[in-house]
């Protein structure tokens, strides 16, 4: 069976909208504040890590080629229905990689310790020019590690 994440609401959802969904351990009621011993972002993965140590939790999939086809349609042109020839593509991708909360926490520590080496400090600032990403938020992640800005 697999494993239950969240419970619908009672009392919510009708014809026509879907159910309020809510994790199923606090279906109940809404979560205001993260448990007291999580002050920090990084914290809240160290946290996961003590609950879950093996819950992948960042996924990545690699875009492996474009496929390009041609499908015929129908549509109305000037109100007469004709078929006409349309290109669709789109990204052929990858399986996910997944790491978990051991792998996030060990590599977030080693490039944390990096910027350390690089002579970066408790509050120094860091940039992260890149896309929303696995890799960026990793990065994130090795920067609060050592309580420094992003």
């Amino acid at each position: 069976m697999p494993e239950l994440y969240s419970k619908e609401v009672p009392g919510t959802g009708s014809a026509t909208e879907t159910p309020t969904r809510r994790f199923h351990s606090t279906a109940d009621h809404i979560v205001d504040c993260a448990p007291p011993d999580i002050i920090t972002i990084y914290g809240a993965l160290l946290h996961g890590q003590k609950v879950r140590p093996t819950f992948n939790i960042l996924g990545k999939r690699d875009v492996l080629g474009t496929v390009s086809e041609n499908k015929e349609v129908k549509q109305k042109v000037d109100g007469k229905m004709e078929t006409v020839t349309k290109s669709w593509s789109y990204f052929k991708m990858s399986e996910y990689k997944w790491m978990n909360y051991n792998e996030t926490i060990d590599f977030t520590k080693d490039l944390g310790a990096g910027f350390l080496k690089l002579g970066m400090k408790k509050g120094s600032r860091v940039t992260i020019y890149a896309p929303t990403s696995r890799e960026w938020q990793l990065c994130a992640m090795g920067a609060f590690s050592q309580s420094m800005q992003i």
